[in-house]
């Protein structure tokens, strides 16, 4: 086991300054240290942000004991163990003790339950029970449910949610974009209907005290057409279950003869759904378009870009959000901490998109939606905390310093939320002060941006085909596509790249897939291999529209 302890020195150049419990609102603890910027970070007047862990490693969902102990899935385990468990012994918010605990490969969600710590990897559904005193749980390790439909390197993380009648509730994620015939292809239609539908793509609902139960079998599946429901919760004041999957990507580049670039840097909507035994969000078949806030048909299905889905067959959103912000975690407040507006409305942890390439990516913040006693959006969304990339604009998700993933509350009503990225961890709370300086949320607001610059004068060509995955600026993005930038493979043989581009490539490096390219004409490609063979810093020969029809 490993231990830290975290430098509560003072930072050079910024002021920190003591508050006590008795000025914190309704008690937030012993004397806790904030700096006047919030870490960077921008919330609402009122607010202020200490730091708990400044580099956890990469985290992602997190769950807080009545005790104040902290509970941290680690995206990417910490010598081999992919549970990080945090105390603060005096008061501060600062966790004085960290302990990485679990053998389990990745995992991605933990919830703590009737005194249980339930917790996944990306094939099982674990619990532990959580004895008094303790850090680490130390008793016996229980296996939930398992046997989940196998992903590959989709989509796999199993994240949580528990009723108050004994279920849990797990998102099985798709395997695929939109379940085409050759996946990722150009033009290639739909699977109908979609095989992937029967085990995955969908909610599965558990018994949360029996052990050992499979998929197939013991779990009921309780909503489906759900692409990727990272953000699930349950609602403890309408009593229902709610989720925020990942939308599709790439509508430009696999029907540019439907969809312009900025159509598919805005749609489809991410879907605030709320869920009931049955319900079907549509996926793969149907998206929200949130600009004509209908129902659409997939064009793999036979959609248009403009063709309305009319069989009332798939359910709406009770609120949209725009397009490839990346929803990673959803929580209700029941806090009596924040101001009384707070109460039972939604957070979501928004990690940040890849997907809308030319153009600025959005997301990495947490928005606020307000609810009323129906169980419905009450008023328009609002950020509550941004400022996570601390940058202006992010062209590439590597751009981003943070990336806000896991939300949790703590009993004294704060708000935590993780970061994915270095795994800091912050703690939210409400003080009724304001701050030298300012440190509001900005309003949240969609802008149609240029496409960004890559290196010199774009090519056309190299946008419309590739800047979607690999950025404008030949960045890439880390796990899901390789960076252009500096490549051996690119500056490499000719023949190598050529092929690539023609034939496609599997990579067990990369989540995403190199489709095949051998739909563009020689002098296309021609253009677009000699345009990131003399940038992003590579300096290798052009290659002509006869050396492309030469390797073909």
């Amino acid at each position: 086991m490993l231990k830290a302890s975290f430098d509560r020195c003072c930072r050079a150049g910024v002021l920190l300054f003591w508050i006590t419990a008795a000025s914190l609102s309704r008690g937030a603890g012993s004397a806790v240290e904030f700096d006047t910027q919030n870490d960077g970070l921008r919330v609402p007047d009122g607010f202020q942000v200490a730091v708990v862990a400044e580099v956890l490693g990469r985290a992602r969902h997190l769950a807080v004991r009545d005790n104040g102990d902290i509970y941290v899935a680690m995206r990417e385990s910490h010598a081999n163990k992919c549970l990080a468990a945090l105390r603060d012994t005096d008061g501060d918010a600062v966790a004085d003790l960290i302990h990485y605990f679990g053998d389990y490969g990745e995992c991605g969600s933990v919830e703590i339950h009737r005194g249980y710590l339930y917790f996944s990897n990306l094939k099982t559904v674990y619990r532990v029970p959580l004895k008094e005193g303790e850090l680490v749980p130390s008793g016996e390790v229980e296996v939930v449910a398992k046997d989940f439909a196998a992903n590959g390197q989709w989509h796999n993380y199993k994240v949580l949610a528990f009723d108050e009648s004994g279920n849990v509730y797990v998102n099985v994620g798709s395997p695929s974009n939109v379940c085409q015939t050759v996946s990722r292809k150009p033009g290639s239609p739909g699977l109908a209907p979609c095989p992937q539908l029967a085990g995955r793509a969908g909610i599965w609902r558990f018994r949360a005290d029996e052990n050992n139960q499979r998929q197939a079998g013991d779990g009921h599946r309780y909503a489906t057409g759900i692409r990727n429901g990272v953000a699930l919760a349950w609602n403890p004041l309408s009593k229902a279950l709610y989720t925020i999957p990942h939308g599709r990507d790439l509508l430009h580049d696999l029907w540019p003869g439907f969809y312009s670039s900025q159509d598919s840097a805005e749609l489809p909507a991410e879907e605030f759904f709320r869920l009931h035994d049955g319900f079907n969000g549509g996926w793969p078949y149907a998206y929200y378009d949130q600009r004509r806030q209908q129902k659409m048909v997939s064009p793999e299905y036979g959609g248009r870009g403009d063709t309305p889905e009319t069989s009332a067959k798939y359910g709406d959103p009770v609120y949209a959000f725009p397009g490839h912000w990346g929803p990673n975690d959803l929580i209700f407040y029941t806090g009596s901490q924040f101001p009384q507006h707070y109460f039972g409305g939604a957070f979501v942890a928004f990690v940040g998109g890849w997907n809308r390439a030319p153009y600025p990516q959005q997301g990495y913040k947490v928005m606020f939606v307000p609810f009323n006693e129906s169980g419905d959006p009450g008023g328009d969304a609002m950020v509550f905390a941004d400022n996570f990339a601390k940058t202006a604009e992010v062209y590439s998700p590597d751009d981003a310093q943070h990336r806000p993933t896991g939300l949790a509350q703590g009993p004294d009503g704060s708000l935590y939320i993780s970061d994915s990225n270095t795994g800091r961890i912050w703690r939210v709370f409400y003080t009724g002060k304001s701050l030298p300086g300012g440190n509001r949320s900005s309003a949240a607001r969609v802008e149609a941006r240029q496409p960004a610059a890559a290196n010199g004068p774009q090519d056309k060509a190299y946008m419309a085909h590739c800047a979607a995955c690999h950025m404008a600026n030949g960045s890439g993005v880390s796990r899901y596509q390789p960076a252009l930038r500096g490549s051996a493979l690119v500056a490499g043989p000719e023949r190598e790249l050529v092929e690539l581009v023609l034939k496609g490539k599997n990579s067990d490096d990369y989540a995403n897939s190199m489709p095949a390219f051998a739909h563009l004409d020689d002098e296309t490609l021609a253009r677009i291999l000699s345009y990131i063979r003399g940038g992003f810093g590579n300096s290798a020969e052009a290659i002509s529209a006869d050396d492309v029809r030469g390797y073909r």
